[in-house]
Formats: structure tokens, C-alpha cells, sequence
């Protein structure tokens, strides 16, 4: 399962509340995901992990 190492470049507040889009840059690789502030806050500048995977258990595994 592929793995990025991502800087989040741009975060843009969507319509639902508390749901945001988060663009990043991985190297040569654009990752754009959306998020719920409930499940984890993500900040412009910040550095994080993206593992890709169609696993439920996978998933919940990382962190």
C-alpha cells in the first residue's frame, strides 16, 4: 500500500459544517482529501503521513 510523506498546502472550508478540503503536495504527487474536524484537525504548513488502502482494518491500524 502505497505511503506519502505530504505537506498540507491549502485547506479550503467546505458548505456541511465542520467539513474541510485539505490539499497537499507529496513530492511529485497532489493529494486533495476531505476531512471532518471531528475525526482529526489538520493545519496549513503541517507535515503529515498518508497511507492509501482500501482496508477498513488497515485503516484503523494507523495513526
Amino acid at each position: 500500500m502505497p505511503k506519502y510523506e505530504c505537506r498540507v498546502n491549502d485547506i479550503e472550508q467546505l458548505r456541511l459544517p465542520q467539513l474541510y478540503r485539505v490539499k497537499t503536495s507529496c513530492g511529485d504527487v497532489e493529494i486533495v482529501f476531505e476531512m471532518h474536524e471531528k475525526i482529526m484537525t489538520i493545519n496549513k504548513g503541517e507535515e503529515l503521513s498518508i497511507v492509501i488502502t482500501s482496508s477498513k482494518e488497515e485503516c484503523m491500524k494507523n495513526d
